[in-house]
């Protein structure tokens, strides 16, 4: 048998996406230079902070949703109150996600379906928790430095922290790997936008949003983007000899088949016949 393997949109091999967490000011100067350099994100708000009274929050607030409303980005789940969640009791996990998610769509008048966990708090009862509430996914802070792609949906482990070894990593990116040459790449790095006021290092993710960005050969994507592409490509439905293949989504799927140069795209509700 063939192996089969995902391609991104327009045959890609190589995909990119950042994800930032809490919600805070310094989201708007970081999605001007994700904008800048046609990269996508995820941006996990902790609801919560919608609702506190104080000046000072509401105007934080205010510049984070209005970035986000300007931009192609991705709002998602990181619990209403920012708990330990995993030393919660179920109801109480359940509140936190539900509460969190319906104040997020109310705010932004869009679905959410990303999380990712408060303090990296995660158990296998915190998963099930978010499958019942509606949540496709969810961000671990668990960095692995390859650009493997996601096992299990509610552990998915990022690439790395901004603060780690990022050009090295970017160079690994961008160059390929010939040990792993036929295999699809996912780079994702994750952070607080805080992180680079404190550290006084904007000119680190400027330098690295520059060199990994607008590129042909890499697509862009927010979290939940990917996430729903790769399901279109695990839904496809294949003949026994893999010579019929046919897309039921609505989304275009391409593929690579075993040591074939050239990706196939294989149409949205369509029959394609290798051969």
């Amino acid at each position: 048998m063939t192996e089969i393997r995902i391609r991104f949109p327009e045959g890609r091999k190589k995909a990119l996406t950042l994800s930032y967490d809490d919600g805070d000011s310094p989201d708007a100067r970081l999605i001007e230079i994700m904008k800048k350099n046609g990269l996508k994100g995820t941006f996990n708000i902790m609801s919560m902070l919608f609702d506190l009274p104080e000046d000072h929050v509401k105007e934080r607030m205010r510049i984070v949703k209005e970035a986000i409303f300007n931009s192609d980005n991705e709002v998602a789940c990181h619990s209403y109150n920012h708990p330990h969640i995993a030393g919660m009791i179920k109801t109480g996990m359940i509140q936190e996600t539900l509460n969190d998610r319906l104040r997020l769509e109310k705010e932004f008048g869009r679905m959410v379906r990303g999380y990712a966990y408060p303090y990296g708090s995660h158990s296998k009862e915190v998963e099930e928790v978010l499958e019942m509430c509606g949540i496709a996914y969810a961000r671990t802070v668990h960095a692995h430095e390859s650009f493997v792609l996601p096992q299990n949906w509610y552990q998915w482990n990022p690439t790395c922290h901004h603060n780690a070894d990022i050009m090295r990593l970017a160079d690994r990116f961008l160059n390929g790997d010939p040990a792993s040459a036929e295999d699809p790449y996912l780079f994702y790095v994750w952070g607080h936008t805080f992180e680079f006021n404190h550290d006084n290092n904007w000119n680190k993710i400027e330098e690295f949003a520059e060199k990994v960005g607008n590129r042909d050969d890499v697509w862009y994507c927010t979290n939940i983007e990917f996430y729903d592409y790769y399901q279109c490509f695990k839904g496809l439905k294949f003949s026994a000899d893999e010579s019929i293949i046919y897309n039921p989504s609505a989304t275009d799927v391409w593929v690579s088949f075993g040591g074939t140069k050239e990706p196939v795209k294989i149409p949205a509700g369509e029959i394609v016949k290798r051969g």
